[in-house]
């Protein structure tokens, strides 16, 4: 039983922390057991970086030692400047850990490392960023050279420079909407796409190891796992591989492993080959390496105009088709659709 009501959880990949309204519980994974572990201090957030256990109380960062007291017996930073705010995401990065602090429309972003002397305590942080006045932040993880901000307007993505411990933030991916959580997971970052359609909601994926061109740091990503729902994405987590997340009103939905959707679809950007003249669009050389299911090749123009492949794939293939009906345009939109194989176990 939980000391009180939760506000937030971490882990070091086996010891599990939860800062409640009663103090730090404590459990080990696979246990079945909680334990109040600190009942001296309550924090709002808990975040296990950088080898340390570091928590936010409404305007105030400070580090926990094995025992439950403060590092030090002090604080890591009271943000006197902005007292009305509060710390509302921790991350950690190979050169520092990262908070965000929220009062009223501007989240900041600050940088923490031990002191150079001893490096037993963690110095008062420096300011790294903000976000654009306005903007909320929900969520932040981190990858490699990057940080990941969920916020108000969609994601971002901020790289950090080893010098000067500073973070370049980019211009919002807006598609998905507001933003409220995300996780890592392998080289994939998973994130609450609330309201996907009008009848969906659920978990985008932004492959991390890959950008949508060499003159950008924007990930490649697209929408994953959704419930035939509605409501605001509050939480995701990755358990073994397999997507879980929670959607306000509605509930906790998981990924099923063998149960596919009946098809899923991929669309590209314009496809204008460098130039603005009018283009005939006669066929299309197709790879499919799936011996389950079938994909459906279609191209759209400007005006809404599709011509389906001649052709679908129903087994491993590596061919040219013609489309039903040349099409003639400026530019065009390319369409894969994936469909399952009959029994709906199996899928491209």
């Amino acid at each position: 039983t939980l000391s009180g009501a939760a506000t937030d959880l971490t882990s070091d990949g086996s010891t599990v922390w939860i800062a409640t309204a009663g103090g730090v519980d404590k459990t080990t994974a696979g246990s079945g057991t909680i334990s109040l572990a600190w009942s001296a201090l309550t924090p709002d957030l808990i975040e296990y970086a950088n080898g340390r256990l570091i928590c936010g109380e409404d305007n105030i960062l400070y580090e926990l030692t094995a025992a439950g007291a403060k590092v030090g017996s002090a604080n890591i930073w009271t943000n006197t400047l902005a007292p009305t705010g509060n710390f509302v995401a921790i991350t950690t990065t190979p050169v520092a850990a990262y908070a965000a602090y929220q009062e009223g429309d501007l989240c900041s972003l600050w940088a923490l490392v031990p002191d150079e002397t001893t490096g037993a305590v963690i110095s008062e942080p420096t300011f790294a960023g903000s976000l654009p006045r306005g903007e909320t932040l929900y969520a932040m993880e981190s990858y490699s050279t990057i940080v990941l901000l969920g916020t108000s307007k969609g994601v971002r993505v901020a790289e950090w420079s080893t010098n000067t411990l500073g973070l370049t933030i980019q211009a919002a991916i807006t598609e998905p909407g507001p933003v409220k959580c995300m996780v890592g997971y392998q080289e994939f970052l998973y994130f609450g796409w609330t309201n996907f359609d009008a009848g969906s909601t659920g978990v985008g994926r932004m492959d991390l190891s890959k950008t949508t061109s060499v003159h950008s740091v924007v990930p490649a990503f697209a929408s994953d796992v959704m419930a035939t729902d509605q409501g605001d994405v509050l939480g995701v987590v990755v358990i073994g591989g397999v997507v879980g997340f929670s959607v306000s009103g509605a509930g906790y939905f998981y990924e099923n492993p063998t149960n596919r959707v009946a098809e899923g679809w991929l669309t590209s950007g314009k496809i204008d080959y460098g130039t603005s003249k009018i283009k005939e669009y006669e066929q299309i050389e197709v790879g499919y390496l799936s011996s389950e299911g079938s994909l459906t090749v279609a191209m759209t123009d400007p005006g809404g105009t599709q011509v389906v492949a001649a052709s679908s794939f129903p087994i491993t293939v590596f061919g040219t088709t013609q489309f039903s009906t040349h099409l003639q345009a400026t530019h065009a939109s390319l369409k894969l659709t994936l469909t399952r194989a009959a029994g709906g176990t199996t899928g491209p």
